[in-house]
């Protein structure tokens, strides 16, 4: 490929073409760092100064010292930035780029500036692109080992569901989604009802929550407490390939549940093998469907900028009510009067839910809190 580099245009440009580059470069920076700590990358950084090749040792020889030159194996990535530029062979960025979430992989690495760059080729061998910024790429890969030091800082509760995951024997499963998607997952990443296996301080806190209820007429039954980390991956992109307006967030989807082994494919394709956005959505309605999902759940995993959900650490609860009155009832706790209304319970959406009286109830007898209007059922310190 003939690549137009920064030679071949005017002094004014040249400086116009850097600013875009190094501002390009800024962004995908800062998204590598998030990634590398969720165990998204794999690479390691070879050196600080500027690198040269030695044909005697075939060694990158650096000011510090010499280091081996850094040769990848088969593992696959994906191109995650639409602005992964393409550098020639003297590391200088041409106008060319590689078009992203396509599939690649690193045939060398190297690191000059305290910039680490891979020259990529197709995953197939078919085509070799050239140098990028490894900012540019995610990786397909993961090993739950690898990361136990990060799993644990969440909890242990979180880290002991990870280490179980195996992505290799369960993509064996694979299969597009729709209605029988809860089927084919459920098993693999469960949702336990099981308070015992709350975190032990939340757990005080739900047994509060519940005496002071169950004490005036309300009895509890928790739906849902410590949820598997890849559970939450599948609710939040359910929801987000339900909503999409362009199909980049089902090749963003296809490429985390890839890398974590969840066994759905949310790219159905027409007859050209193109992704067909309206299927894709319909049959990601029926994934949220079938698990009751309505439209917010958090991702579980911090991959492209995820949050991990408190339930994934056994901090959170949904809790089903069942009243012994219909009517208006005054509960005091506290010396403090609470005016609990079935009939608002009921509803699948609460208005201003953080000050509703059964909410400003259960906080004051367990610290347990709720503030999403339209997940009435879940309940944790911040309420989210």
């Amino acid at each position: 490929m003939h690549s137009q580099t920064k030679q071949d245009h005017t002094a004014e440009e040249q400086g116009q073409l850097r600013r875009q580059i190094f501002e390009a470069d800024e962004e995908t920076a800062e998204h590598d760092t998030d990634e590398k700590k969720d165990g998204s990358g794999d690479e390691k950084k070879t050196g600080d100064s500027k690198t040269t090749k030695s044909s005697d040792t075939g060694k990158d020889q650096t000011a510090g010292g010499t280091e081996e030159t850094t040769v990848a194996d088969d593992t696959l990535y994906v191109i995650s930035k639409a602005n992964a530029y393409i550098y020639n062979d003297k590391l200088e960025a041409t106008t060319d780029l590689i078009p992203k979430w396509t599939e690649i992989k690193i045939k060398e690495s190297k690191t000059e500036n305290k910039a680490e760059y891979a020259f990529v080729k197709a995953s197939d061998d078919s085509k070799e692109y050239g140098w990028t910024l490894k900012s540019n790429l995610y990786s397909l890969s993961w090993n739950p080992k690898d990361n136990e030091t990060g799993y644990k800082k969440i909890s242990s509760s979180y880290n002991d569901q990870m280490q179980k995951v195996d992505p290799v024997e369960n993509l064996k499963k694979l299969k597009l989604s729709g209605s029988d998607t809860f089927s084919n997952v459920d098993a693999l990443f469960p949702n336990s009802t099981d308070v015992n296996k709350l975190d032990s301080g939340f757990k005080t806190k739900y047994e509060k929550l519940k005496k002071c209820f169950e004490d005036n007429g309300i009895s509890t039954s928790a739906n849902a407490g410590l949820r598997h980390p890849l559970r939450s991956t599948i609710f939040n992109y359910a929801i987000s390939v339900r909503d999409a307006v362009n199909d980049d967030i089902i090749h963003e989807a296809n490429a985390v549940c890839k890398k974590y082994g969840i066994p759905i494919d949310w790219a159905h394709k027409n007859d050209g093998g193109t992704i067909d956005l309206a299927k894709s959505k319909s049959q990601a309605k029926l994934v949220c469907a079938s698990f009751g999902i309505k439209d917010k759940a958090a991702r579980g995993v911090t991959d492209f900028s995820g949050k991990v959900s408190n339930h994934n650490s056994g901090k959170a609860v949904d809790v089903t009510l069942t009243f012994s009155f219909t009517d208006k009832k005054k509960i005091t706790y506290n010396s403090k009067d609470f005016e609990v209304d079935p009939a608002i319970e009921k509803q699948d959406e609460i208005a201003d839910i953080d000050k509703n009286q059964l909410t400003l109830l259960g906080k004051e007898a367990s610290g347990l809190n709720r503030s999403v209007d339209d997940d009435t059922v879940h309940w944790s310190e911040a309420g989210n």
